[in-house]
């Protein structure tokens, strides 16, 4: 599977505002405020799915979304961050072959940032974009009615529907993928080549 180029990631970095502190910036105020936004119409038009979890990402450098969970530091419990984390996983199920922190992602991102924050942050954000050069793609549509979200083979990067693909939640007690759903794949075989890859890695 051909990985894309995250060429715009470091221009993404430096283009971002500072952001505000959610509450006490504990992890249920968090995943309280996610689960805010997974629960407008808004997302549920545009995003299959319906939960994000929040976990603690204490120990770690950074924020990172991997499928439907975040893990956020305490620094990086900000609204501007979390919905740097919300934005991944939207256009990690929406987006097939786009680059992490290309058009799509910023695209997503604004319009996270216009709905959930608005105001002067989000005109700020937005010109800092346009000074900087960020390349940024059109705000996410809604999905069709009667539309099957797709996403990528894990194993292959053949195109799969979601709804149909083999999947697994991952039991592995530690590592990057302890707990997470593990991505859709187009065959049985392909699941289990996963699961011997991650098993003997972690």
């Amino acid at each position: 599977m051909t990985r894309v180029r995250d060429t715009q990631r470091s221009r993404v970095y430096g283009a971002e505002i500072p952001g505000q502190q959610i509450g006490r910036g504990t992890v249920p105020e968090v995943q309280a405020w996610v689960d805010q936004i997974t629960g407008t119409s808004w997302w549920r038009a545009r995003c299959p799915v319906s939960k994000i979890e929040v976990r603690n990402g204490q120990g770690g450098s950074s924020a990172r979304a991997v499928y439907s969970t975040i893990k956020l530091p305490l620094w990086a419990r900000t609204d501007r961050v979390v919905l740097h984390e919300v934005a991944h996983v939207l256009i990690t199920h929406t987006c097939n072959g786009v680059a992490p922190h290309g058009r799509e992602f910023t695209g997503a991102y604004l319009a996270l940032f216009k709905r959930f924050i608005g105001g002067e942050r989000y005109e700020t954000q937005r010109a800092v974009f346009r000074e900087r050069r960020v390349k940024v793609g059109a705000a996410p549509k809604p999905i069709r009615s009667g539309a099957r979200p797709r996403g990528e083979c894990g194993q292959c990067g053949k195109p799969v529907v979601l709804a149909t693909a083999w999947r697994l939640r991952a039991v592995f007690p530690t590592g990057p993928i302890a707990g997470k759903i593990s991505p859709p794949f187009c065959t049985r075989a392909h699941l289990q080549a996963w699961v011997q890859d991650h098993t003997v890695r972690y």
